[in-house]
């Protein structure tokens, strides 16, 4: 093998390396929430997965009356309903940008989740996908109010709530097939943000906090105390470095607990903002290990990569030439 061909893997496998990094990994590894105050007065905010240290808060949404609905994030962006569209912005707080239309919406958005950069969301009665480009409707959903989505690598899982029923449905990402996998015979609704899932369980928040095998064959009952508190409730689910967190707001939606590898649930954060009137409405995990570049940044790299092994070999091959100029 020449030294052009060495070298020029070399810079090759450099530049691929760089392209891998997700773009924002440093807002990797938080809690985020998204705090509902008063007059329209929103917050996004953060803090680490321990909760230790102070919260802060990334993006402030206060020029809006809208209660929003739905809510999730992932390595590079935070998304959330708004009405009858979908907007995210990057980890930072900066870029917002609205990325599913009102044309694409028919009667609200109701929850939503991020898994690989495409966005699962609840339309009323139908069950959405958003490619990165464009819409698809999935399934329809039984005719009420549907709300509260959950995913893992195979499934999602929407909470619904028809007269006299409350039932978490699985649709399989690969077939497209449903099936009603648990009705908890709940007291309370499964809110906009109270429902979570792994691989192997699925985890929801009404009046009390649940985990449910992924069949549906049993249930475990994790915290009796907190709820009822309509339209307050929130959950988020994670895995990392060996550990579980399951993160869950309280009575009344103002504090944020932890439930760290199984063990006792402790308070990490009380919501203080716009005069205390303000209550969590949902919570998710910014992945430390998930997520890729964008498309154009992911282009950008491998143009780069292409013009550089090309001038390098053209250099070596006396076809572009270096002046240096002496300074007497």
């Amino acid at each position: 093998m020449n030294r052009n061909s060495i070298a020029c893997k070399a810079v090759a496998a450099t530049l691929l390396l760089l392209a891998c990094v997700a773009p924002n990994s440093v807002h990797a590894g938080y809690v985020y929430w998204y705090e509902n105050g008063i007059a329209g007065a929103n917050a996004f905010m953060r803090m680490d997965l321990d909760g230790i240290g102070s919260a802060e808060v990334v993006y402030s949404y206060g020029n809006s009356s809208t209660d929003l609905k739905g809510f999730d994030v992932d390595a590079n962006y935070l998304y959330f309903g708004e009405g009858a569209i979908v907007k995210r912005v990057d980890l930072d707080g900066t870029n917002e940008t609205t990325i599913i239309n009102s044309s694409d919406v028919e009667g609200g958005i109701k929850g939503l989740a991020v898994d690989g950069g495409e966005l699962y969301f609840v339309d009323a009665d139908y069950f959405k996908k958003w490619d990165g480009t464009s819409v698809a409707t999935l399934v329809t959903l039984p005719s009420g109010t549907n709300r509260s989505i959950a995913l893992n690598s195979s499934s999602a899982f929407i909470g619904t709530d028809q007269a006299g029923s409350r039932d978490i449905i699985q649709y399989n990402k690969i077939t497209g097939s449903t099936e009603v996998i648990y009705n908890p015979s709940l007291s309370y609704s499964l809110e906009y943000d109270s429902i979570d899932a792994s691989e192997t369980h699925v985890y929801t928040l009404s009046s009390i906090l649940q985990e449910f095998e992924i069949s549906g064959s049993s249930s475990t009952t994790l915290d009796s105390l907190t709820g009822p508190s309509g339209k307050n409730n929130a959950l988020a689910y994670y895995e990392e470095g060996g550990n579980t967190y399951l993160y869950y707001t309280d009575r009344g939606g103002k504090k944020i607990n932890l439930i760290k590898n199984g063990g006792t649930p402790t308070l990490i954060h009380t919501s203080t903002g716009f005069g205390g009137n303000a209550s969590v409405k949902g919570l998710a995990v910014s992945s430390s290990n998930s997520g890729a570049p964008e498309p154009a940044e992911t282009f950008a790299f491998l143009g780069l990569l292409t013009a550089c092994c090309i001038g390098f070999r053209q250099w070596r091959q006396g076809r572009v030439s270096v002046k240096v100029t002496e300074r007497s």
